[in-house]
């Protein structure tokens, strides 16, 4: 720095003068030394340099008191001319220095346009004297951070995981550039958050150790903790509705019911004593293969396990009850003899450790050996056994007299067999025993202490439960509408006789859940059903990237979902209903979304009524986001005749709907303001097993490429469809490709960034990366991670969040899978 005195001082401490006189006078001089006194100017104090923020004209700089005089004389300041003292002024209330106007960090305009700005102050007394001094005055730059949490969403359900992964963003709202100096560190739970190159994306672990979590996230700055958030978590098991509730039985030493769900894919445990649910094997709980349609159980008691026939892998699974492991005890690479096509029905004879189990495809009665797993007929549909049957519906044993039972419900039979040579004898039709006669007899139940069947058929059209005396081969009519009291029977699927066979529970489809019956009397129970869902039937959803919300094709609702980092994440807002017509309820099913004038295309057809349903208007509306007015565009069966639209999207590129129709085997486009249509690619060939397009439910569309990327679920493949020309070529499936094979890939959405599509297949619960140069799969979100799927449905990708959103339509429930990790959580139920 410079300093300059204007005037000099001069201190001369003595001066002698001698002189001497003429004419030989030596008188000595009398003269005294003169001393001479120079003003001092004022001494700066100032520092050389000083940092301020951008932004702002207060440096906070006074000049007041920061210089002295040397005689105590006042002293008045004042800006110099050097440097860049223009761009600043003087408080002459508080002697601040200030800027004229804020200074902007990303916009210098000192002279070096490097963010130092140069300004003289100077100093001066009461006698005109002045000292000046050139400061630096460092502009830095000031962060506006805002922290985000992108996984979970807020208030999103880990489902009773302890444990989950954070992930968020980190933003400067002043300049979009978060730089080191901007950060120190993202805390999670005072903990350290990793943080990206960039500054901008941080991930961390946290505990969840209450099923009502708060996940407190900071962000620190030059050591201080300048911003902090909450948000909250819950991890709880889902309420859980039965969806396809198939057998089960009754443990009498834990007072339960040990439960077979199909949709789910789940053997479930029913506390009787509290009504609580509890998972017992699936593919979250439990190692070894996968239950794919699980249909019979059987209890060994002894061994704590359990048999369940399983009619998609054409298996016998053992599952240990303490651990949900599965084991396969049967199959076509396991035992010999009669390879398994559709087993069902499965009864345990502890004593031999064998296992009887009724195949409805064979319409046969297996044995199988549990220890080697050989398979041997023991009865089958053929005349060598008695009266040729050919649809089996359901079998008993009665294991200590070696005799078995079989209902068959398209002929209205019961028969008896002898387990040793297989031979049948027909003990109820409507000419065969005595009583009230049981049409469509379907499941059955033994009662050893009474010699007692208990049947599931109709009496007069009406679901109905039965009793068979096996001694005089009465039937009586146990309970029913004319019977009992209370719940009405609607789809019986199955019965559980307690250990007294005096009660039993009724697996009814119905109301999808379990009546509780008493025998004697006929009287019928519901029992506590566990809460539900929001939800009814979310078949396909759409993002609103701007607004962050799904919307939510349901039933006959549009909802709207909140999937913003706010205390507000997860709150469901109806956007639409759907309307009647000629006493028709109609649901909506696919939708399309144009984010760009905010309104959304929806597809509004009629309750499924068999053949009727394929000719009734298939309306395609818009409904506008901003104001809800509706307006309908066209019958979608006018257009190329009757329709079955598996999938649509919007095209904004050329304002038209692209939609799958896997009645026709054709992708079709159509003109939004003309509503002209134009078949884009169709499938001519008769083998519906061929066909390319064969059962369209999902595709996506890739703009860039112009192409239709979909999934069939019959032919466990994706395609690639040119727009222009038709023609499709196979990109992945189970001969094309490597990686874990597709069982039944429904929903699919394209990811340009990474040249991929994400497929996910009900079948393996499992979402699927499929590499679109290669065709290689691999595994994005399988079983192995916190909360489980059971029917995934409609995929959206949130590329700006690298998250995934998908629907499970066994939960009733929109989830979000965190892409790098394959973690998911539920937002919505």
């Amino acid at each position: 720095m410079k300093y300059s005195n204007k005037t000099f001082f001069l201190f001369i401490s003595l001066v002698l003068l001698y002189g001497c006189g003429g004419g030989g006078n030596d008188e000595e001089s009398n003269d005294s030394p003169v001393v001479v006194s120079v003003n001092l100017a004022p001494v700066i104090s100032l520092l050389d340099e000083y940092s301020v923020l951008e932004n702002t004209v207060e440096t906070n700089i006074e000049l007041l008191g920061n210089a002295s005089d040397p005689e105590q004389d006042p002293i008045t300041f004042a800006l110099g001319e050097q440097g860049d003292s223009a761009l600043f002024l003087l408080d002459t209330d508080s002697s601040e220095l200030l800027f004229k106007t804020a200074p902007d960090f990303e916009a210098p305009i000192d002279a070096g346009s490097n963010n130092i700005y140069q300004v003289e102050v100077v100093y001066t007394d009461s006698h005109g004297d002045s000292s000046s001094k050139l400061l630096d005055v460092n502009v830095t730059d000031e962060s506006n951070l805002q922290l985000s949490m992108t996984y979970p969403t807020p208030n999103a359900n880990l489902g009773g995981s302890p444990q989950t992964t954070i992930r968020g963003t980190l933003v400067d709202l002043e300049d979009g550039d978060v730089s080191s100096d901007d950060v120190d560190a993202v805390q999670v739970n005072g903990l350290t958050a990793v943080l990206d190159e960039s500054n901008t994306l941080w991930s961390a672990t946290a505990n969840l150790t209450e099923v009502d979590s708060t996940i407190e996230v900071g962000v620190v700055q030059k050591g201080v903790t300048t911003q902090s958030v909450n948000y909250q978590l819950q991890s709880e098991a889902l309420p859980i509705d039965f969806e396809n509730l198939t057998d089960g039985f009754f443990n009498s030493e834990d007072n339960s019911l040990i439960l077979v769900d199909r949709a789910y894919r789940t053997i479930f445990e029913l506390d009787l004593t509290t009504n609580e649910i509890h998972i017992v094997s699936n593919a979250i709980r439990g190692t070894g293969p996968i239950l794919e349609m699980p249909q019979a159980i059987a209890w060994d008691s002894n061994n704590n396990r359990v048999f369940v026939s399983d009619i998609n892998l054409d298996a016998i699974v053992s599952i240990n009850l303490s651990t949900g492991d599965r084991v396969v005890i049967s199959d076509d690479t396991t035992g010999f003899g009669f390879p398994l096509s559709s087993p069902s029905s499965i009864t345990f004879d502890n004593t031999e450790n064998l296992l009887y189990v009724m195949d409805s495809t064979l319409d046969a009665l297996i044995k199988i050996d549990i220890d080697s797993g050989d398979r041997e007929i023991v009865s089958d549909r053929s005349a060598f056994f008695g009266d040729s049957v050919l649809d089996w519906t359901d079998a008993v044993l009665d294991i200590d007299n070696n005799i078995g039972y079989l209902s068959s419900t398209s002929e209205g039979k019961i028969y008896r067999i002898n387990l040793d040579t297989g031979n049948r004898t027909l003990i109820a039709d409507v000419t065969t025993g005595a009583g009230i006669t049981i049409e469509n007899p379907g499941t059955l139940a033994f009662n050893a202490e009474k010699n007692q069947l208990f049947v599931l058929g109709e009496s007069m059209g009406e679901d109905s439960v039965f009793s068979v005396d096996l001694a005089t081969l009465e039937r009586t009519l146990v309970s029913g509408p004319s019977a009992g009291e209370g719940i009405n029977l609607l789809l019986l699927r199955n019965i559980i006789l307690d250990n007294t066979g005096e009660n039993a529970w009724i697996l009814d489809g119905g109301v999808e859940s379990i009546i509780y019956t008493e025998l004697a009397t006929g009287k019928r129970t519901l029992l506590p059903v566990t809460e539900s869902s929001t939800f009814a039937d979310p078949i396909d959803i759409e993002l609103n990237t701007a607004e962050q919300r799904i919307l939510v094709s349901d039933s006959t609702t549009l909802y709207s979902v909140d999937v913003s980092a706010t205390e507000n994440a997860g709150a469901i807002d109806i956007v639409a209903n759907t309307r009647a017509s000629n006493g028709v309820t109609h649901h909506f099913t696919r939708i399309g979304l144009d984010e760009q004038n905010n309104k959304v295309f929806l597809l509004e057809e009629p309750v499924f009524n068999g053949e009727a349903y394929f000719t009734r208007t298939k309306t395609l509306i818009a409904i506008d986001l901003n104001t809800g007015n509706r307006t309908d565009i066209l019958d979608v069966n006018t257009l190329y005749g009757r329709s079955a639209i598996g999938d649509f999207t919007y095209d904004h590129s050329s304002n038209r709907i692209i939609y799958a129709d896997y009645i026709n085997n054709a992708f079709v486009a159509i003109d939004v303001d003309s509503k002209e249509f134009t078949v884009l690619a169709k499938d001519v060939r008769d083998d519906i097993n061929n066909r390319t397009y064969s059962f369209i439910l999902n595709f996506a569309l890739d703009i860039k490429n112009n192409r239709i990327i979909a999934v069939s679920a019959i032919t466990r493949t994706v395609l690639s469809v040119d727009i222009d020309t038709g023609s499709a070529i196979i990109v992945s499936n189970n001969s094309v490709g490597s990686g874990l094979d597709f069982i039944e890939p429904e929903g699919v959405v394209y990811d340009e960034a990474n040249n991929r599509v994400l497929v996910t297949d009900e079948g393996l619960n499992q979402v699927i990366a499929v590499d679109l140069t290669t065709g290689n799969r691999s595994v994005l979100s399988d079983t192995s991670v916190n909360v489980p799927f059971n029917d995934l449905f409609s995929p959206v990708l949130d590329v700006k969040n690298n998250r995934l959103f998908t629907t499970d339509i066994t939960h009733d429930a929109i989830y979000v899978i965190d892409i790098p990790s394959g973690e998911r959580a539920i937002v919505a139920h």
